[in-house]
């Protein structure tokens, strides 16, 4: 079902109840997934289109949060994705849990300061079955 209704897999993720599922992970701040094409350039709503099959295939939505949402259409993919992950350490996150019970403003203060327990990682993965007919 998911496979003719993309927005089903965002659905049924967003509004199904937490009772079999693992968690992963504490802390997360910061999460992007950006497409690059076959010459390392960012696709983004700014994209220019060389490629008529991308061209057709691939539609931005409006830029939240800094990032443009985008949807792939038929065979194409982007040739590689770049992850974005930021981790707020584990001592930041317990007092700022403790606080929240005492006043939501007081734990959003706190918060406002820790950038510097803030830990960023990004990694390009390279997607080594896309399809090249897709950048003709």
């Amino acid at each position: 079902m998911v496979r003719n209704m993309p927005w089903a897999l965002y659905t049924n993720f967003l509004y199904t109840p937490f009772t079999n599922m693992s968690h992963l992970v504490d802390g997360v701040v910061h999460l992007t997934v950006r497409a690059y094409d076959i010459n390392g350039q960012w696709m983004t709503n700014g994209y220019p289109f060389g490629y008529t099959n991308i061209a057709r295939n691939v539609w931005f939505s409006g830029s939240a949060w800094g990032e443009t949402g985008f949807y792939m259409f038929s065979n194409t993919l982007p040739a590689s994705v770049e992850i974005g992950l930021g981790i707020l350490e584990d001592r930041s996150i317990q007092r700022a849990e403790s606080l929240i019970n005492v006043s939501p403003v007081a734990c959003s203060n706190y918060l406002a300061g820790r950038a510097g327990q803030v830990h960023l990682f990004r990694q390009r993965i390279p997607i080594r079955n896309f399809d090249l007919s897709a950048y003709q």
